[in-house]
């Protein structure tokens, strides 16, 4: 007799019982069959990615044998859609617009139920600076005189005046 066992992709070992009797039942014998347990697939398609500061989605792909969980993650990335195919998983990730002109970075933890993590780190671009000043254009009278302009933008600037009589009072 022949014994063949068929795959095992389960991460635990496992047995069974062949029994052999005689044509008429009087006689009977036992064989124990173990066959061992199948190692552990764990793993991730790309550990780094990259995304512009403008924000993205991104693909996690995460080949598996074992339960699995996401241990955590950027609070700027977002987890929206997750599509199974056999032991792969594709996650798709949404990384959030960048508004500072520092670059930023984040992992994305993957954990399996053995306590083995994979991380993925995030890479995103810092913006372009910006800056804009509201109103464009001050006109003054012959007096002396104090009016207001506003500064918007996403990193740190400085002001300087043109001329020694336009004084400049940052607020």
């Amino acid at each position: 007799i022949a014994v063949t066992a068929e795959e095992n992709t389960a991460i635990t070992q496992r047995s069974a019982t062949i029994t052999i009797k005689t044509a008429d039942g009087k006689a009977s014998a036992t064989v124990k069959v173990t066959q061992s347990a199948a190692n552990v697939i764990f793993s991730v398609d790309k550990n780094e990615h990259s995304v512009a500061a403008a924000g993205g989605d991104f693909t996690v792909k995460v080949t598996h044998n074992i339960g699995y969980k996401i241990n955590s993650q950027p609070e700027w990335v977002k987890q929206p859609d997750k599509a199974n195919s056999g032991n792969v998983d594709t996650y798709t990730f949404t990384a959030e617009a960048n508004t500072s002109t520092e670059a930023r970075e984040g992992i994305i933890v993957f954990c399996n139920d053995n306590n083995e993590c994979v991380p993925v780190t995030v890479k995103q671009a810092g913006a372009n600076a910006t800056l804009s000043v509201s109103p464009a254009e001050l006109t003054f009278t012959a007096n002396t005189e104090s009016k207001s302009l506003d500064v918007t933008s996403n990193t740190a600037w400085t002001a300087a005046s043109g001329a020694s009589w336009a004084k400049l009072n940052k607020t």
